[in-house]
């Protein structure tokens, strides 16, 4: 087994969904303080499904552990619920934000696409990694960055 690249799954990231699980009810006290009677109901259901939605994430991403991703062999592996391994000959492109935040890539075959979405240790790092990896290798890669102006 010939280990090329591997991205370790972040804890560290985890720890945004629960400091927005705190700020949105904190949030909402406030609103209740400073701004009576307007659209109370709203704000209060509002405010439990974003909560939720920011719990669930939390425990989400605080769970995963291990390779997020890795090429092995000749194969891109996608370690997701069920991992998914990708020949590099059959990869057509690969687009990948390259801006701050989540490893985002989408890796297109001739008869499928695969996304991955997830925090890796040191992201800036292995993204610059992976893409001289992928470049090396001759695919076609597109990277962009929604957060550049």
């Amino acid at each position: 087994m010939k280990k090329q690249f591997e991205a370790h799954y972040s804890k560290h990231s985890a720890w945004m969904f629960l400091v927005m699980a705190v700020i949105i009810p904190a949030a909402l006290i406030l609103s209740v303080i400073f701004w009576p009677d307007t659209f109370l109901w709203m704000r209060i259901l509002l405010s439990i499904g974003f909560v939720t939605v920011m719990l669930v994430m939390f425990f989400t991403t605080i769970r995963k552990d291990g390779i997020a991703i890795e090429v092995t062999d000749g194969k891109l592996i996608l370690h997701k619920k069920i991992p998914v391994e990708i020949p590099l000959t059959e990869i057509t492109q690969i687009t990948m934000n390259d801006g701050n935040g989540s490893f985002d890539m989408t890796a297109k075959t001739s008869a499928s696409k695969c996304r991955m979405h997830c925090f890796v240790k040191e992201q800036r790092k292995k993204k610059d990694q992976f893409i001289v990896l992928m470049k090396n290798e001759g695919i076609s890669l597109i990277t962009f960055d929604y957060s550049a102006d």
